[in-house]
């Protein structure tokens, strides 16, 4: 039986911490099956994120792409992290820009698979106004796991993005579910069908939902008795997302599908 080729990956994650970090991980697993990973992320990016351990830097490179110029992005800001929620837009604007940098790279590199995605979401105009004196919105970067793995945390209202919902189910934090963009619309419907959250009600025709339909959805959920199968689903969950041996073998299906599928 011939042994699988070893692969060349290039990943180029959107440049917020929640996406480069888990797609860091991802990177470090594929590496340590000896397959050749590139990651690419801006100058600032690559000197924030953790050191290629070096037992894996014959296989893992960081490769360096310098933003293009971009009216109304800061000059120093390469991430979301960096920004106020209001200028994200400009960021993402200056993503775009580097496909040339990117295919001149990808020409001299020819890796076998790239994986690339981009993820921004933009808060209503007017919203910060609105809820000034009645709580904290905070847009910028955030403690995500510490925050979620504190005990008075009785549910998660997400966007849908998969890394937010898994990182809550590994708490077994129960969802409440908003989406809005990309394929977050499949994913909630997902979690949703399996009783880890539910949905916020909306309008069927124009998406419309009401703040009396998010405060609802969270009162059931935390704290009503109708919400505690949601509340005992994410806890069985927990068990499945928490078991590192299982996610390991499922990271190892996902190369042996790259092996088998280019």
């Amino acid at each position: 039986m011939a042994t699988p080729k070893k692969l060349h990956i290039t990943m180029f994650p959107w440049l917020a911490f929640g996406h480069m970090l888990p797609f860091f991980e991802l990177a470090k697993h594929i590496a340590g099956k000896d397959h050749k990973v590139f990651f690419i992320s801006t100058p600032k990016n690559i000197e924030r994120l953790p050191k290629i351990p070096p037992n894996l830097s014959p296989f893992m490179n960081f490769v360096s792409l310098t933003l293009p110029h971009q009216d109304n992005l800061p000059q120093d800001a390469e991430a979301t992290t960096d920004l106020p929620f209001s200028k994200v837009q400009y960021l993402k604007m200056s993503y775009d820009k580097l496909q040339d940098s990117l295919t001149q790279f990808l020409q001299t590199c020819t890796p076998d698979w790239i994986i690339k995605q981009h993820n921004p979401v933009e808060l209503p105009d007017g919203f910060e106004e609105r809820v000034e004196g009645r709580g904290v919105v905070w847009t910028s970067w955030a403690p995500q796991l510490k925050i979620l793995s504190h005990e008075s945390v009785g549910a998660f209202l997400t966007h849908c993005g998969l890394n937010s919902i898994i990182e809550a189910l590994h708490y077994g934090r129960p969802l409440v579910l908003l989406h809005f963009v990309m394929d977050h619309g499949l994913v909630s419907r997902v979690f949703a069908e399996k009783k880890a959250g539910i949905e916020i009600e909306r309008n069927e025709e124009d998406g419309v939902y009401t703040r009396k339909s998010v405060a609802e959805t969270l009162r059931m959920v935390i704290v009503e008795e109708e919400g505690r199968v949601y509340r005992d689903k994410a806890k069985e969950m927990r068990i499945i997302i928490a078991d590192k041996q299982l996610q390991n073998q499922y990271a190892d299906n996902f190369v042996e599908f790259l092996q088998t599928n280019f």
